[in-house]
């Protein structure tokens, strides 16, 4: 399976937070792929939410193998964002270089 398939198949198994529908193909745009990571956007086609932009750097190897797991439906109430969470997300954008806004969509800009 090609690394693009495998990324629309890894969203696939999602579900939009404003619709509850799970992603199709069409919903998920490979905007960059580089040999650590991709970057893709999630639009809902069904409810014309932008999700937003996702780096994974995930190897897809690693990505085929959470995709046999079968875990049902798991819900979880993520912990909640603290002061150390903010500084970390602001350091790995500080570290993506002054081009990275070039990978949001226009209307964002």
């Amino acid at each position: 399976m090609k690394d693009l398939e495998v990324i629309k198949l890894f969203f696939s198994k999602m579900k939009c937070t404003r619709c509850e529908n799970t992603f199709d193909e069409e919903d998920i745009e490979v905007l960059r792929q580089e040999d650590c990571y991709t970057v893709v956007r999630v639009h809902c086609q069904h409810c014309e939410k932008n999700i937003g932009l996702a780096i994974l750097g995930i190897d897809k190897d690693q990505m085929m193998k959470s995709l046999d797991m079968d875990c049902g439906e798991i819900e979880q109430t993520p912990p909640a964002i603290d002061y150390e969470d903010v500084l970390e997300a602001h350091d790995f954008f500080q570290g993506l270089g002054d081009d990275w806004v070039k990978h949001l969509p226009a209307q964002y800009k």
